[in-house]
């Protein structure tokens, strides 16, 4: 880990209450959810998070993985596919 994710994952909870206190924008969204590790927080309440904001959307999907918070370490190919299926479906 470098020091910026040292400094994120120090934050996390933090960056999270403020994520949570903006308008949520109606725009289409698509989530990678991690299984919470690194995150402060267990699995069950992560995810609980993340399917509570995604709720406030109009047009949302998401994919859950049984990975730390930095997914895209470890499942970078899978959630590049997966994005570009979710854009192409929005043109």
């Amino acid at each position: 880990m470098d020091t910026s994710m040292i400094n994120e994952t120090r934050e996390i909870k933090n960056n999270a209450l403020k994520a949570g206190s903006g308008c949520v924008p109606q725009v289409p969204i698509l989530m990678f959810i991690s299984n919470g590790k690194g995150t402060g927080y267990d699995k069950a309440t992560w995810k609980s998070f993340q399917k509570k904001y995604l709720k406030s959307f109009t047009s949302a999907s998401s994919f859950e993985y049984d990975y730390p918070h930095y997914i895209h370490n470890f499942v970078y190919r899978d959630i590049s596919t997966k994005m570009q299926m979710f854009i192409d479906n929005l043109r």
